[in-house]
């Protein structure tokens, strides 16, 4: 299972994403909404680095994929 968030550039635009990758068999709901946030997080501080100061949980969402 793979999560991701995208890292913005000052106007908003995708440069990157942040990705992390859990072993199915440790893929419980809980774990992934845990991962998430963890995901979202990293994303937000890596676009600030690069200039956005927007919401970034508007901006874009989660990728996920099992």
């Amino acid at each position: 299972l793979c999560v991701s968030s995208p890292i913005l550039d000052e106007s908003g635009r995708p440069l990157a994403a942040f990705t992390a990758a859990l072993l199915s068999g440790q893929a419980s709901d809980e774990r992934i909404t845990e991962v998430k946030e963890h995901v979202r997080e990293a994303a937000e501080d890596l676009s600030r680095e690069q200039g956005y100061l927007g919401d970034h949980s508007r901006a874009h969402g989660f990728s996920s994929s099992r």
